[in-house]
């Protein structure tokens, strides 16, 4: 198999990837940039592909090394990463094209930097057993969205308080990750009114097109801001008790069950 038909292969991965499980703001120019790429390795034109699989994947990297982690985000990354290296490869397999080959070269150093950033932004750790959240410390703490603040500005800590303890579940979402929305469906589906959960937009210059987005899926309730999920990833709920539940499947199997035992209580 050559290297084109390769590098199409994981193109299209990747387009399957995001069109059956993405729903993020950006799910729908990820999934036109893989089919781009798909097309243009299957015409032959290993340099255009390379560069749409490489800048796509370190795009990708470099937003989650920021926003958080995104198990969607993260499996389509690899994909573009691989469709654009095996490309790469077809180019520097053939003669001459020196500056095709310098801005190859220039992509995959931006991939490796990319890289770089998304692993160095690992979990972050959550003082107080993940139950409390520390002012000054990491991550940080989940603030109140006052009506018409400018995304992005928050208040600070109360006068006088260190530690805030969440009295309700906090979920952790940016509206740029492809598998948040399925978490927030459940999530407003059992309590649209926000009584046992708030949604936390992160980070806070996302604040406005998250607000859109929750009103958009109808929850009424209140929304706050942070700068990061406590584990680095999103969707991520941190319950009242200090548990930790990250991805999506796992955080709307929670929403369910709640809702099935107070069903039961009733």
């Amino acid at each position: 198999m050559s290297y084109r038909w390769v590098s199409c292969l994981f193109f299209l991965i990747a387009f399957a990837e995001l069109l059956a499980e993405g729903r993020g703001t950006l799910a729908v120019p990820g999934a036109a940039a893989a089919l781009a790429g798909a097309v243009f390795s299957a015409k032959g034109w290993d340099e255009l592909a390379a560069l749409t699989g490489m800048l796509a994947a370190s795009a990708s990297f470099a937003a989650q090394g920021f926003l958080g982690r995104c198990e969607v985000c993260t499996a389509a990354a690899l994909s573009f990463a691989l469709g654009g290296l095996a490309a790469g490869a077809g180019v520097f397999a053939q003669g001459g094209r020196k500056v095709l080959k310098a801005a190859c070269a220039a992509s995959a150093f931006m991939l490796l930097a990319s890289s770089a950033l998304y692993v160095h932004a690992g979990p972050l750790k959550v003082h107080g057993g993940g139950s409390i959240l520390r002012y000054g410390g990491a991550p940080a703490p989940a603030y109140e969205a006052a009506p018409g603040t400018p995304a992005g500005q928050v208040g600070g800590p109360p006068a006088g308080s260190e530690d805030r303890v969440l009295p309700k579940a906090l979920l952790y979402i940016s509206p740029f990750c492809a598998s948040c929305e399925e978490a927030v469906i459940a999530a407003v589906r059992s309590d649209p009114g926000g009584v046992r959960w708030e949604p936390v937009v992160v980070p806070e210059l996302a604040f406005r097109v998250g607000e859109d987005k929750l009103r958009g899926l109808g929850y009424s309730g209140r929304i706050r801001i942070s700068a990061a999920s406590p584990v680095g990833a999103v969707p991520c709920l941190v319950l009242p008790d200090g548990r930790i539940l990250k991805g999506a499947r796992e955080v709307a199997a929670w929403f369910q069950e709640t809702a099935r035992k107070e069903d039961a209580v009733k």
